[in-house]
């Protein structure tokens, strides 16, 4: 009785909260269906360039742009990444008392109980994490001449439980502030290429959703007792960053970030990596 109301205990626990720790973790939530989990990277992706297609058309339409040389994100674009990370674990941790009564013993012909105990434990654990990212690199200039109600609409926006999806981002107040700075107090041009624009600007954001449970039985025998603590905690964290840089093109070729926002955007990815490593552990 007490084997199958452990096992009972594992299994309602995993499925609700986690895959166990023992298994590739999934996009999905365990009381999501697998399509959702199939789609999500490509709802998240349509939502978040819903917001940024309609803020690049508002920031360019924007009256601060003092020189009046054109659209202020004109001969931009933007390095698009998106990490969805999942961790999961399940934590195993058995303890029980043994103790063994003896008659009772005289102490200046008082009896006194006698008795001794001895308590076992162990602690088994169980982890694993799936890292699944996404680049793309998007011509500004391009993709502001999309119609927002082609890529806003509603279908498959919404399908998942992601905060990139159930969220405001707020991308446009993002770049109105940035661009109305940098407009106003303008980088030096570079020596060899006036054109080409020296600042660039990074906006990042992470949502972080952690789930625990755990099973705490208690029981008692003549001989044999547990020793109250937690027998089994799941845990399941999903992490979802997104990191979006802007920046002018590359001089030389006029395609793709320049140099610059190249290391802006890796030094940003490591310090999130760098996050990522120190939580885990």
């Amino acid at each position: 009785m007490l084997r199958g109301a452990i096992i009972a205990a594992f299994s309602a626990s995993c499925l609700t909260i986690a895959g166990c720790g023992v298994q590739v973790p999934k996009l999905e939530e365990p009381w999501e269906s697998r399509e959702i989990g199939l789609n999500l990277i490509t709802a998240i992706k349509k939502n978040i360039l819903c917001e940024l297609v309609t803020a690049v058309q508002y920031v360019n339409g924007r009256t601060f742009n003092l020189q009046k040389t054109g659209p202020i994100l004109g001969n931009y674009g933007v390095q698009f990444q998106l990490d969805l990370t999942t961790d999961e674990s399940t934590e195993l941790n058995p303890g029980l008392t043994y103790t063994r009564t003896f008659l009772h013993g005289l102490v200046y012909d008082n009896p006194v109980g006698q008795s001794f105990s001895m308590s076992l434990g162990g602690k088994a654990r169980s982890a694993a994490t799936a890292l699944r990212t996404v680049y793309e690199y998007y011509d500004l200039d391009r993709i502001a001449l999309n119609d927002p109600a082609a890529i806003c609409n509603e279908q498959g926006r919404h399908a998942g439980s992601s905060l990139l999806l159930q969220s405001e981002l707020g991308i446009r107040d993002f770049l109105i502030g940035a661009t109305r700075s940098s407009t106003l107090y303008r980088s030096s041009e570079a020596p060899a290429k006036g054109e080409f624009k020296r600042g660039y600007f990074v906006y990042n954001t992470k949502f972080v959703v952690e789930t625990t449970g755990n099973v705490t039985p208690t029981w008692k025998l003549v001989a044999i007792s547990g020793d109250g603590s937690p027998f089994l905690s799941t845990n399941r964290t999903r992490t979802h960053e997104l990191t979006l840089t802007f920046s002018s093109h590359d001089p030389g070729t006029l395609r793709g970030p320049n140099a610059v926002a190249v290391q802006a955007h890796f030094t940003t990815q490591l310090k999130a990596a760098l996050d990522r490593f120190n939580t885990s552990r």
